[in-house]
């Protein structure tokens, strides 16, 4: 099959490989290992190399980015499997590493988050709860009730970790 340009370009975007062997690798003195190559293993990565630390990144994978990658989790379908996460980048964190001036673009999803399963079925989760809600009741009506409990949850703890203006507590000193 096939792949569309773009899916070309896709299956090779941030392929990684070692910089030197191994061996070379372990002789050398590290302040800092990140272990993960996501988008938040290389926030730190790029912060504390900033502030002068001698860092590796290690990544068991081939390519880097985590989250924020190309995916075929079903044949022909190709996607990124949580690149959603990629807009909880702080502006600050955006800002500070000059992410746009290096090609860094997000466009949040309008639909929410769309999840199809192996047997055909998908659920649609909106942005608007009552939407969500009601497609929660259609694919599985006995899991409304977990599923407002569940995003009770996570509202509680956004609220208590992000709020809104200058108290955000993942800015500035720990709390």
């Amino acid at each position: 099959m096939s792949l569309p340009a773009q899916s070309r370009t896709a299956a090779v975007l941030g392929e990684i490989g070692l910089p030197e062997p191994i061996a070379q690798l372990t002789s050398r003195p590290w302040d800092v290992i990140v272990v993960g190559a996501g988008h938040n293993g290389l926030v730190c990565a790029a912060y504390l190399a900033r502030a002068g630390k001698r860092v590796l990144v290690l990544e068991s994978r081939q390519r880097v980015g985590g989250a924020c990658t190309i995916e075929e989790p079903f044949p022909g379908v190709f996607m990124s499997p949580c690149a959603y996460l990629a807009g909880l980048l702080h502006p600050l964190v955006v800002d500070e590493l000059g992410l746009v001036e290096r090609g860094f673009h997000w466009t949040p999803a309008s639909n929410g988050l769309f999840v199809p399963f192996l047997d055909g079925s998908s659920v649609q989760l909106w942005d608007d709860d009552d939407a969500c809600e009601e497609e929660i009741r259609r694919f599985s009506p006995r899991d409304v009730n977990g599923w407002k409990a569940m995003t009770a949850v996570i509202r509680r703890l956004r609220d208590a970790l992000r709020p809104a203006g200058d108290r955000d507590v993942w800015i500035g000193d720990a709390p």
